[in-house]
C-alpha cells in the first residue's frame, strides 16, 4: 500500500491553529511516508511524538499475554469452563500499577 504525503499535509495546514496554551501531541507510526508532515505538525504549534518501532519486547500487551500464559500453565485448567474461570481470576491479578510499568517499560507515558 502507498499514502501519499500530500494528503496529510494539505490537511493539516488547512487545520484550524489550536490555541498556544493547549499541550497538543500528535503520535504516529515510525514510518517514512510521512514526508513533510513533521513541519506541518510544528506550524500548528503542535508536537510530534513518534511511536516506537514494532517489538514483542516493546508491546505492553506481549508482556502481559506471557504472565497471563505461564500462569495458566501452573494452574493447568482441563475443561473449556475452568479454562474461562481461571482466566479471569488470573486477570483480576493484573493491577494498575502493575499495567502502568508495563506501559513505561515499553517507552508508553509519562517518565517516572
Amino acid at each position: 500500500m502507498t499514502v501519499s504525503p500530500v494528503v496529510p499535509t494539505v490537511v493539516l495546514s488547512s487545520a484550524p491553529q489550536p490555541p498556544s496554551h493547549h499541550f497538543n501531541p500528535t503520535v504516529r507510526s515510525n514510518q517514512d511516508f510521512y514526508t513533510g508532515v513533521r513541519e506541518a505538525i510544528e506550524a500548528r504549534g503542535a508536537s510530534l511524538m513518534l511511536l516506537p518501532p514494532y517489538s514483542h519486547d516493546l508491546n505492553p500487551i506481549e508482556q502481559v499475554f506471557a504472565k497471563l500464559k505461564a500462569l495458566l500453565r501452573k494452574a493447568a485448567p482441563r475443561t473449556r469452563e475452568a479454562l474461562w474461570r481461571t482466566i479471569g481470576e488470573k486477570l483480576s491479578m493484573f493491577g494498575p500499577l502493575e499495567c502502568l510499568n508495563y506501559l513505561r517499560h515499553c517507552g508508553y507515558g509519562h517518565p517516572a
